[in-house]
C-alpha cells in the first residue's frame, strides 16, 4: 500500500487544530479539511461501514459461486470491464477462500438459506 497516494482527512476543535493538517501534508500527498470532527468520525463510519458490507459481499458471492462451481474471480473480472456500478476494489487479495469467513459458518449458512440450485 503507498500510503502517501491515500489522501487524509482531517479536522480538529479550534483553530489551534490547523497543525494537523501542516503535519498531515508532511506524510501524505493530499489532505481534505473538512468542518468538524462530527463530519469526520461519520466520515470513518461511512468508510468503514463501505468495506465491510463490500466484503460481507463477497463472502457471500464466494460461497454461492463455489456451489455452481463458477470462478468467483473470474466474475469479478469480467464485472471489473464495466465503467459504471462496480468498484474491483477492496477484495480479498487471497483467491483461493473469501475474506474473514469464520469457520463453521459454511454450514451455518448452508442450514439457513439452504443449497443453491
Amino acid at each position: 500500500m503507498d500510503i502517501p497516494k491515500h489522501p487524509k482527512v482531517v479536522s480538529g476543535i479550534d483553530d489551534r487544530s490547523a497543525a494537523i493538517d501542516v503535519f498531515y501534508r508532511s506524510l501524505v500527498d493530499t489532505t481534505v479539511v473538512i468542518s468538524g470532527t462530527r463530519v469526520a468520525e461519520m466520515t470513518k463510519f461511512l468508510e468503514n461501514t463501505f468495506r465491510h458490507v463490500n466484503i460481507a459481499l463477497v463472502n457471500e458471492l464466494a460461497m454461492f459461486a463455489g456451489e455452481l462451481g463458477v470462478g468467483l474471480w473470474d466474475a469479478i473480472e469480467a464485472a471489473s470491464t464495466k465503467p459504471f456500478g462496480f468498484m474491483p476494489r477492496g477484495y480479498p487479495s487471497d483467491r483461493t477462500k473469501p475474506y474473514m469467513l469464520w469457520p463453521g459458518f459454511d454450514g451455518i449458512h448452508r442450514a439457513r438459506c439452504g443449497r443453491v440450485a
